[in-house]
């Protein structure tokens, strides 16, 4: 027995592919054609118009087109011109919150030891 299935409209075997799911009928393009003989036929074509109209008034963001997805190094750019623009924007509240941090016991303990350990003097940088 050979595999797929015959359509009852054009006699053709084809693979369960040209099938829609679910649909025990014709195949992909049979229907395709019926659908757009009856969308066409006069009297339904106003219909079938007022019913996309109002589908897409329901669903507008269907309408946008799809956003493209950004490369990681496009992600990683654009990030980090967020943080600059933040950061100019808001420059004193990111003084004063470094401030803050810097006045911490735990942080102020941390660069004391990074200060005294040998690696850095030898460097010379502090």
């Amino acid at each position: 027995m050979t595999e797929g299935k015959v359509c009852p409209k054009c006699g053709e075997r084809k693979p369960a592919s040209g099938f829609y799911k679910g649909m025990a009928g014709k195949c992909r393009q049979c229907k395709t054609a019926q659908s757009l003989e009856y969308r066409h036929r006069s009297g339904n074509q106003d219909k079938y118009q007022q019913y996309q109209k109002e589908w897409r008034e329901k669903h507008p963001k269907a309408n946008q087109p799809a956003k493209r997805k950004l490369s990681p190094e496009e992600s990683r750019e654009r990030h980090r011109e967020r943080q600059r623009k933040y950061a100019a924007d808001n420059r004193e509240k990111e003084l004063q919150r470094w401030r803050e941090y810097r006045k911490r016991p735990e942080v102020r303990e941390r660069y004391s030891l990074y200060k005294a350990s040998p690696a850095v003097r030898e460097r010379g940088r502090l």
